[in-house]
Parts: structure tokens; sequence; C-alpha cells
């Protein structure tokens, strides 16, 4: 007992607890022996806080409740605590945000920097990346438009270009001789004046 060692102590009273006042000395022990006990766990919580290891430290600090400043480090650790985490996520989220290419990206972003709620500037951040799902979905929808357009050009290219040879069939099969007027002549009138056309709507396409 003398030299500190409370829980060694109060077993050894215990063991001859019917002896002079060793009951009583057993009790005084295990009390010494919890307070050292509490002081230990106290000290090795501001060791982990100083250390930067809030969670830990919280739970040590909570483990004494009512010791000290005990309750008031261990809400301060908490704090730190959440402090640091949402440090973590902010860049983590920096880091995908860098990366980010798809609307599903830009989308999960502005989500995540919303949930954050106002750690530094994440509703601008938020905002930002709601803008750039906006803008590549805009992208995407004006390159589908112009492959449209790009089909529908190619098909009425194909089109006219088989309209004109059966125009350029009808001029082959009016010819000769019984062919300058009457209704072959008309045929191939008809058909050259066709192939001008389809010529001047093929230049434009």
């Amino acid at each position: 007992m003398e030299k500190g060692e409370y829980a060694a102590a109060s077993k050894l009273f215990a063991s001859v607890a019917s002896y002079k006042d060793a009951e009583k000395q057993a009790k005084i022990c295990e009390q010494k022996d919890l307070e050292q006990r509490t002081e230990r766990t106290y000290t090795e919580a501001k060791n982990l806080m100083e250390r930067g290891e809030f969670a830990a430290a919280k739970e040590k600090f909570m483990a004494v409740s009512g010791h000290q400043d005990a309750d008031l480090l261990a809400k301060d650790c908490e704090e730190k605590e959440q402090l640091r985490r949402s440090e973590l996520a902010y860049r983590q989220l920096l880091e995908k945000k860098a990366r980010a290419k798809t609307v599903g990206d830009w989308t999960s972003l502005a989500n995540l920097f919303m949930q954050m709620n106002d750690y530094k500037d994440t509703q601008a951040q938020a905002q930002y990346c709601s803008e750039q799902a906006a803008e590549v979905q805009r992208l995407i929808e004006e390159e589908r438009r112009k492959e449209l357009e790009r089909r529908a050009i190619e098909e009425r290219r194909r089109q006219l270009e088989n309209e004109k040879k059966e125009q350029e069939a009808i001029i082959e099969q009016n010819r000769g001789l019984g062919a300058l007027f009457g209704e072959k002549a008309k045929k191939r009138k008809a058909a050259q004046a066709r192939i001008e056309e389809i010529n001047k709507e093929l230049e434009k396409l």
C-alpha cells in the first residue's frame, strides 16, 4: 500500500479481512486503485487527444466521465473528430470532382456536397456540380441531335441518288428517232427537269 500498489494491496487485505482493520484497508485500497486507474485513463485520453486520435480519446474520456474536465474534453474530441472527418470527406470529393466526366459523376457529387451542409464552400460546389451535370447532358443531347440530322441527311442523299438513277433510266428509255416529239419527249423532259432539281438538293445537302 505504501508503494502505491493499491490493487495488489487490496487483494492481500481482503485475504485477511478478519484481521485487525484489514477489511477497512482493503476498501481504502480499492478506492485508491480506482482513482489511480481513472487518472491513468484520463492521462492516456489526453495523450491521444494531443496526437489527434480524437475518436479513441473521446472513448477514454467518456470512460472516466465526471473526472476533472473529462466530459468537456470528450465533447471537444467529438467536435474535432467530426471536423477531421468532414475535411477528409471534402478532400475526397474534390479528388472525385477532378475526375468527373459523366452526368452520373456530376449528379452524385452534387448530392454528396449537398449532404455536407455548410462545411466550407460545399453548397457552392454542389451548385457547380449540378450545373456541370446539366451541361454534360446538354452536350450529349446536342450530339445526339446532330447524329440524327446526319443520318437523316445520309438517308435523304440515298433516296435522291436512287431517284436520280430512276430518272436517268427514263431518259435512256425515251431516246431515239421516235422520241423527239410526243409522249416520250415529255417524259424525257420531265425526267431531265427532275434530275436538275435533285442535283440542286444534293448540292445543298
